[in-house]
């Protein structure tokens, strides 16, 4: 009967959620089925600090977290595996209520003549890491939700051989997973995401030799400057995969907005909150998975960072003492929603008619609530919110402010998205 009654919520908020902007006119937009969001979010490098980062996990909303199971920890010497480091990762994480995303990388210095510089296994060296591999599969199984093979291959920190080295390593991996544990999610790819490391054209070869065929998961790593071109990325990504005839899901393993340091897509401590939220609904509006944050935690508290930090010391939602950054405010706003809604994809931002300069992304969860994410491409505009019921919650994910909205009051637009959430009446509207 609940399930009954949920399909039947669904499909008459497909029916009735005819949401439009009015910069002209308003342009009806063709209904598509609805696509349901399972655990969608979750953060790198988390789960295993104890119970307050337990409870920042929980009214953070996320699921999921990716960590390495390092090779070199496991193996620092030829002979037996030392689990003892691994053991006791997983045991917090488990601890912690959240499936692992378990990351197997990177090279051991002891298969190297010369191992300064190295981070790549050559053909001659395949054995020792599929051994590697086995013994993290067989020891591990169930207690890894998934694997991914690697971190960002094509970007040269992380891998130093050949990509057909490296597509070689991906097919041996991928069949011996499925021949010892066939059940076990398989996350190929993990691609710096960005067409100046030349991402695209490398998620297309990898496809073209045949390397990820088994893989039930590829995984995207979009940072840029740009939530709009990210999206398209992702959308584009997705297509590609489609042309391949690869049929499985698409998951992004890192995603992120620095405030500091001098990354190009550095932003503000009070606008990382606004990018955040951008980017999670339009990179999950052009086809994406799941999204795994990156990160959970600044390495130091405001104020305390030396001189020239990098920027990988700003990537948290949070601070060390547990304290949210504005991207964690409005994850905490948000996540909650992406976890247990289905998306109403007639209204994807990615399809919205060119004079319109404003983009909605709809959520209905399985309580029938509608959660409508919103924000103007340019400038800021006064509009009528129409549809919702009295009542309704408006967070701006720009202040932080949270209203309680009733008929007839003006919304104030602007490119810091709004949150907000509340039962329809149908029929809602913008104007």
């Amino acid at each position: 009967m609940k399930d009954r009654m949920l399909q039947f919520l669904l499909l008459t908020a497909a029916a009735f959620l005819t949401l439009s902007y009015l910069s002209c006119a308003g342009t009806p937009r063709d209904a598509g089925p609805e696509r349901e969001l399972k655990e969608p979010f979750g953060f790198n490098h988390a789960g295993y600090r104890g119970e307050d980062e337990t409870a920042l996990l929980k009214k953070l909303g996320a699921g999921w977290v990716r960590l390495d199971i390092s090779w070199v920890r496991l193996q620092p010497e030829p002979g037996e595996f030392d689990f003892t480091y691994s053991d006791e990762l997983l045991g917090k994480t488990e601890a912690a209520g959240v499936s692992v995303l378990g990351i197997l990388d990177y090279d051991v210095p002891w298969i190297h003549d010369n191992p300064e510089g190295k981070r790549q296994v050559n053909p001659d060296q395949l054995e020792y890491w599929l051994k590697y591999v086995e013994a993290v599969v067989l020891r591990y199984g169930d207690r890894l939700a998934a694997l991914e093979i690697w971190n960002e291959p094509n970007f040269g920190k992380f891998w130093t051989g050949s990509d057909e080295d490296f597509f070689l390593l991906t097919r041996k991996t991928i069949s011996l997973i499925r021949e010892i544990a066939p059940g076990t999610t398989i996350v190929a790819g993990s691609l710096m995401y960005n067409p100046f490391v030349g991402g695209p054209g490398y998620l297309k070869k990898m496809l073209a030799s045949g390397a990820v065929e088994g893989a039930d998961v590829i995984s995207l790593h979009p940072y840029g400057i740009s939530e709009n071109a990210g999206s398209r990325r992702i959308e584009k990504a997705r297509a590609l995969l489609d042309n391949y005839g690869f049929r499985g899901e698409l998951w992004i393993t890192e995603m992120g907005y620095p405030t500091g340091g001098n990354y190009p897509h550095a932003v503000s401590p009070e606008l990382q909150g606004s990018h955040t939220v951008k980017a999670l609904v339009s990179s999950l509006a052009a086809g994406a998975d799941r999204i795994i944050w990156y990160q959970l935690y600044d390495r130091y508290l405001p104020g305390e960072n030396p001189a020239g930090c990098s920027s990988e010391a700003f990537f948290g939602v949070a601070y060390p003492d547990n304290s949210l950054k504005s991207g964690g405010e409005a994850i905490t706003r948000l996540a909650h929603v992406l976890r247990k809604s289905t998306m109403v994809p007639e209204l994807l931002a990615l399809k919205q008619p060119g004079n319109i300069p404003s983009v909605i992304y709809p959520f209905l969860d399985s309580e029938g609530i509608i959660t409508a994410v919103a924000w103007s491409r340019f400038g800021r505009m006064e509009v009528e919110l129409k549809g919702f019921r009295d009542g309704a919650l408006i967070y701006e994910t720009g202040t932080g402010k949270e209203t309680v909205w009733h008929p007839g009051s003006l919304v104030s637009l602007s490119p810091e998205p709004l949150i907000i959430r509340g039962d329809s009446s149908g029929g809602i509207s913008f104007q």
